[in-house]
Protein backbone atom coordinates (compact mmCIF):
# COMPACT_ATOMS: atom_id res chain seq x y z
CA UNK A 1 0.00 0.00 0.00
CA UNK A 2 3.02 2.20 0.28
CA UNK A 3 2.99 3.49 -3.34
CA UNK A 4 -0.33 4.24 -3.17
CA UNK A 5 -0.42 6.23 0.02
CA UNK A 6 3.07 7.69 -0.85
CA UNK A 7 1.58 9.03 -3.81
CA UNK A 8 -2.26 10.82 -2.78
CA UNK A 9 -0.03 12.57 -0.33
CA UNK A 10 3.00 13.50 -2.02
CA UNK A 11 5.68 12.33 0.69
CA UNK A 12 7.49 9.15 -0.08
CA UNK A 13 9.87 10.35 2.24
CA UNK A 14 7.78 9.67 5.07
CA UNK A 15 6.34 6.23 4.09
CA UNK A 16 8.66 4.67 6.23
CA UNK A 17 7.44 6.14 9.27
CA UNK A 18 3.45 4.19 8.75
CA UNK A 19 5.73 0.79 9.56
CA UNK A 20 7.82 2.73 12.41
CA UNK A 21 5.37 4.01 14.22
CA UNK A 22 3.47 1.29 14.49
CA UNK A 23 6.50 -1.00 15.59
CA UNK A 24 7.26 2.05 18.10
CA UNK A 25 4.08 1.67 19.97
CA UNK A 26 4.09 -2.21 19.98
CA UNK A 27 7.25 -2.11 21.50
CA UNK A 28 6.63 0.75 24.37
CA UNK A 29 3.20 -0.43 25.44
CA UNK A 30 3.77 -4.62 25.10
CA UNK A 31 5.48 -4.89 28.70
CA UNK A 32 2.29 -3.12 30.02
CA UNK A 33 -0.53 -5.39 29.43
CA UNK A 34 0.66 -7.69 31.36
CA UNK A 35 0.05 -5.52 34.81
CA UNK A 36 -3.09 -4.38 32.85
CA UNK A 37 -4.25 -7.74 32.83
CA UNK A 38 -3.56 -8.16 36.52
CA UNK A 39 -5.33 -4.95 37.31
CA UNK A 40 -8.21 -4.93 34.86
CA UNK A 41 -9.11 -8.70 34.08
CA UNK A 42 -7.55 -10.78 31.06
CA UNK A 43 -11.01 -9.97 29.61
CA UNK A 44 -11.04 -6.29 30.09
CA UNK A 45 -7.83 -5.92 28.82
CA UNK A 46 -8.42 -8.16 25.87
CA UNK A 47 -11.01 -5.62 25.36
CA UNK A 48 -9.23 -2.70 25.51
CA UNK A 49 -5.95 -3.97 22.82
CA UNK A 50 -8.25 -4.96 20.29
CA UNK A 51 -10.09 -1.20 21.01
CA UNK A 52 -6.89 0.56 20.34
CA UNK A 53 -6.24 -1.24 17.34
CA UNK A 54 -9.32 -1.46 15.61
CA UNK A 55 -9.76 2.46 16.37
CA UNK A 56 -6.04 3.40 14.83
CA UNK A 57 -7.18 1.08 11.91
CA UNK A 58 -10.37 2.86 11.02
CA UNK A 59 -8.67 5.86 11.56
CA UNK A 60 -6.04 4.96 9.26
CA UNK A 61 -8.55 4.76 6.51
CA UNK A 62 -10.12 7.66 7.44
CA UNK A 63 -6.86 10.07 7.83
CA UNK A 64 -6.55 13.39 5.28
CA UNK A 65 -2.84 13.46 5.67
CA UNK A 66 0.74 11.76 6.21
CA UNK A 67 0.93 12.64 9.85
CA UNK A 68 -2.49 11.92 10.66
CA UNK A 69 -1.64 8.47 9.11
CA UNK A 70 1.87 7.90 10.80
CA UNK A 71 -0.92 8.64 14.97
CA UNK A 72 -2.99 6.33 13.60
CA UNK A 73 -0.71 3.51 13.11
CA UNK A 74 0.34 4.47 16.21
CA UNK A 75 -2.61 4.16 17.94
CA UNK A 76 -3.12 0.79 16.11
CA UNK A 77 0.31 0.18 17.25
CA UNK A 78 -0.90 0.63 21.21
CA UNK A 79 -3.85 -1.86 20.89
CA UNK A 80 -1.96 -4.78 18.44
CA UNK A 81 0.81 -5.09 21.01
CA UNK A 82 -1.59 -5.93 23.67
CA UNK A 83 -3.72 -8.02 21.37
CA UNK A 84 -0.42 -10.70 21.18
CA UNK A 85 0.03 -10.54 24.86
CA UNK A 86 -3.16 -10.97 25.80
CA UNK A 87 -3.64 -14.06 24.03
CA UNK A 88 -0.44 -15.66 25.24
CA UNK A 89 -1.47 -14.80 29.29
CA UNK A 90 -5.06 -16.39 27.92
CA UNK A 91 -3.33 -19.71 26.59
CA UNK A 92 -1.12 -19.69 29.78
CA UNK A 93 -3.97 -19.50 31.69
CA UNK A 94 -6.21 -22.29 29.92
CA UNK A 95 -4.31 -24.92 29.15
CA UNK A 96 -1.98 -26.86 31.26
CA UNK A 97 1.73 -26.76 30.98
CA UNK A 98 1.54 -30.09 28.94
CA UNK A 99 -1.27 -28.64 26.55
CA UNK A 100 0.46 -25.29 26.31
CA UNK A 101 2.66 -26.35 23.21
CA UNK A 102 -0.24 -27.39 21.07
CA UNK A 103 -2.72 -24.58 21.75
CA UNK A 104 0.33 -22.37 21.23
CA UNK A 105 1.29 -24.03 17.84
CA UNK A 106 -2.44 -23.76 16.29
CA UNK A 107 -1.91 -20.39 17.12
CA UNK A 108 1.29 -19.57 15.62
CA UNK A 109 0.41 -21.74 12.69
CA UNK A 110 -2.53 -18.91 12.44
CA UNK A 111 -0.69 -16.01 13.28
CA UNK A 112 2.11 -17.07 9.99
CA UNK A 113 -0.79 -17.38 7.68
CA UNK A 114 -1.81 -13.84 8.58
CA UNK A 115 1.21 -12.44 7.79
CA UNK A 116 1.55 -14.36 4.51
CA UNK A 117 -1.78 -13.91 2.87
CA UNK A 118 -2.05 -10.27 4.42
CA UNK A 119 0.38 -8.42 2.39
CA UNK A 120 -1.22 -10.03 -1.12
CA UNK A 121 -4.47 -9.73 0.03
CA UNK A 122 -3.60 -5.75 1.09
CA UNK A 123 -2.23 -5.75 -2.03
CA UNK A 124 -5.08 -6.81 -3.83
CA UNK A 125 -7.89 -4.89 -2.12
CA UNK A 126 -5.71 -1.86 -2.32
CA UNK A 127 -5.80 -2.14 -6.55
CA UNK A 128 -9.57 -3.11 -6.45
CA UNK A 129 -11.03 -0.46 -4.13
CA UNK A 130 -8.18 1.94 -3.29
CA UNK A 131 -5.63 1.89 0.47
CA UNK A 132 -8.33 3.14 2.68
CA UNK A 133 -10.46 -0.04 1.60
CA UNK A 134 -7.14 -1.85 2.80
CA UNK A 135 -8.19 -0.63 6.59
CA UNK A 136 -11.83 0.43 6.51
CA UNK A 137 -12.56 -3.31 5.47
CA UNK A 138 -11.14 -4.64 8.70
CA UNK A 139 -13.71 -2.80 10.75
CA UNK A 140 -16.17 -6.35 11.05
CA UNK A 141 -13.15 -8.33 12.35
CA UNK A 142 -12.87 -6.13 15.33
CA UNK A 143 -16.51 -5.85 15.93
CA UNK A 144 -16.51 -9.59 16.09
CA UNK A 145 -13.38 -10.05 18.01
CA UNK A 146 -15.06 -7.77 20.98
CA UNK A 147 -18.32 -9.53 20.90
CA UNK A 148 -16.39 -13.01 21.35
CA UNK A 149 -14.33 -11.46 24.00
CA UNK A 150 -17.45 -10.31 26.15
CA UNK A 151 -19.33 -13.82 25.73
CA UNK A 152 -16.55 -16.36 25.73
CA UNK A 153 -13.23 -14.89 28.37
CA UNK A 154 -15.38 -14.75 31.73
CA UNK A 155 -12.97 -16.53 34.01
CA UNK A 156 -11.50 -15.36 36.83
CA UNK A 157 -8.13 -15.56 37.38
CA UNK A 158 -7.38 -16.13 41.18
CA UNK A 159 -6.33 -13.03 43.14
CA UNK A 160 -2.59 -12.18 44.63
CA UNK A 161 -3.86 -10.24 47.26
CA UNK A 162 -3.19 -6.65 46.08
CA UNK A 163 -6.01 -3.45 45.50
CA UNK A 164 -5.72 -2.63 42.38
CA UNK A 165 -4.28 0.95 43.56
CA UNK A 166 -1.11 -1.21 44.69
CA UNK A 167 -1.19 -2.86 41.50
CA UNK A 168 -1.17 0.26 39.81
CA UNK A 169 1.85 1.76 41.90
CA UNK A 170 3.93 -0.86 40.27
CA UNK A 171 3.21 0.11 36.88
CA UNK A 172 6.62 1.20 35.71
CA UNK A 173 5.31 4.26 33.91
CA UNK A 174 8.95 6.05 33.88
CA UNK A 175 10.52 3.17 32.21
CA UNK A 176 7.45 3.39 29.56
CA UNK A 177 8.24 7.01 28.82
CA UNK A 178 12.24 6.11 28.82
CA UNK A 179 11.46 2.95 26.61
CA UNK A 180 9.53 5.26 24.44
CA UNK A 181 11.93 8.44 24.05
CA UNK A 182 15.14 6.03 23.88
CA UNK A 183 13.29 4.26 20.75
CA UNK A 184 11.71 6.93 19.44
CA UNK A 185 14.53 9.34 19.03
CA UNK A 186 16.78 6.62 17.40
CA UNK A 187 14.27 5.63 14.70
CA UNK A 188 14.41 9.39 14.53
CA UNK A 189 17.78 9.94 14.10
CA UNK A 190 17.90 6.90 11.15
CA UNK A 191 15.46 7.99 9.65
CA UNK A 192 16.57 11.70 8.81
CA UNK A 193 19.73 10.65 8.66
CA UNK A 194 19.20 8.25 5.85
CA UNK A 195 15.97 9.99 4.20
CA UNK A 196 18.10 12.94 2.99
CA UNK A 197 18.64 13.30 -0.26
CA UNK A 198 22.07 12.58 -1.47
CA UNK A 199 23.86 15.58 -3.26
CA UNK A 200 24.01 15.41 -7.14
CA UNK A 201 27.63 14.50 -8.12
CA UNK A 202 28.70 16.83 -11.29
CA UNK A 203 31.66 15.91 -13.17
Amino acid sequence: MLPSISSEFHKSHQASWLGTAYLLATCTFTPLYGRLSDVMGRRAAAQTAVFFAGFGTIACGLSSNMELLIASRFIAGIGGGGVSTIAVIVVSDMYSLRARGLAQSVASVFNGLSFGVGGPLGGLVTDWFGWRWAFLLQTPLFIISLLLISWNLNYVTPGKGKSTIEVLKRIDYLGIVSLLISTGSILVFLSTRYNEGLPVRTN
